[in-house]
């Protein structure tokens, strides 16, 4: 593998001098072949989940909403509840936007009279960036995406944040539905340490998820709204 190495380095410097004595041959190796030649990133090994928790060591987050299906034009709202100690003290309108997307045959934009239709939404995407102070919030469907900024309120060296999904986000009419709850630790007295607890999922069991929200001293709950 050495030898391969160097004679490649030396093909490379050469620059297109040799290029006449190579014979030419239709490249039949797989796409993640070309992509990673000498198998260096491990692609064939490293699985969806470890990608996801590199992301996650790096602060990038990804959270995928499936909705039900739609048969009417509605408008959706996507609105930030900021909770401290329990009371809520602010509320943001993310962004509003209608249940319908537009798309072209083809997904080809370079016809000269491209044919635009119309569908109903099937997902929301929504794309958190930790960063030291706050975090960076994408909402993104097929047709926009919109922005928001969470900022932390750390009193303590060891206290940080922690997101929780509710998986049965499913939309009811004129209703709002949390997705996701992004929630500060807290100081745990009778033990001396920083403590966050409670369930991943917070559709599964009311109470733990209270439990929850009744000791995260600082959170946000991102929710959704299908409305007439």
């Amino acid at each position: 593998m050495k030898s391969l190495y160097l004679f490649l380095a030396g093909v490379f410097m050469a620059g297109t001098v040799f290029a006449q004595d190579f014979e030419y041959r239709k490249d039949t190796r797989s796409q993640r072949e070309k992509e990673d030649s000498f198998g260096m990133y491990q692609s064939e090994q490293i699985s969806t989940v470890e990608i996801l928790q590199a992301m996650g060591i790096m602060g990038m987050n990804i959270f995928k909403f499936p909705l039900n299906p739609f048969d009417e034009k509605y408008n959706i709202l996507i609105t930030l509840d900021e909770y401290e100690k329990g009371e809520k003290v602010q509320s943001e309108e993310i962004t509003r936007m209608s249940n319908m997307y537009y798309f072209f045959e083809g997904e080809s934009m370079e016809d000269e009279d491209p044919t635009p239709y119309m569908d109903y939404l099937d997902q929301l995407l929504i794309y958190a960036k930790e960063n030291t102070e706050d975090v960076a919030l994408t909402i993104s469907s097929y047709s926009m995406n919109a922005r928001s900024r969470l900022e932390k309120k750390k009193e303590r060296v060891r206290q940080n944040y922690y997101w929780r999904r509710y998986t049965k986000a499913n939309w009811k009419l004129n209703e709002s539905v949390p997705l996701l709850v992004y929630a500060s630790s807290w100081w745990d007295e009778m033990n001396k340490l920083e403590r966050f607890c409670g369930v991943v999922d917070l559709s599964l069991k009311e109470e733990y998820t209270q439990e929850l929200l009744d000791n995260s001293p600082h959170y946000y709950v991102i929710s959704l709204k299908v409305y007439e």
